[in-house]
């Protein structure tokens, strides 16, 4: 379903550099995920204050998401 979102919206022509960079975000985050939620529970003293500053940023993006213009580039 993502590949032919790209393509539609984005084009044929641009999907190959714009799916290997969405992609290397991707793993970059899913790299970092493990160390960032340990550091954040560790200052925040537990992980139910993560889970809950987590909840708050879900919540922003949220929110931006709405906000957005959806018109195609």
């Amino acid at each position: 379903m993502r590949a032919a979102l790209l393509a539609e919206r984005y084009g044929a022509a641009n999907y190959g550099s714009i799916s290997g960079t969405q992609n290397a975000m991707l793993t970059g985050a899913r790299t970092a995920a493990p160390l960032g939620i340990g550091l954040v529970a560790g200052l925040l003293g537990g992980y139910g204050a993560a889970l809950w500053l987590l909840a708050g940023l879900i919540a922003c993006g949220f929110c931006a998401i709405l906000l957005a213009n959806d018109a195609p580039p």
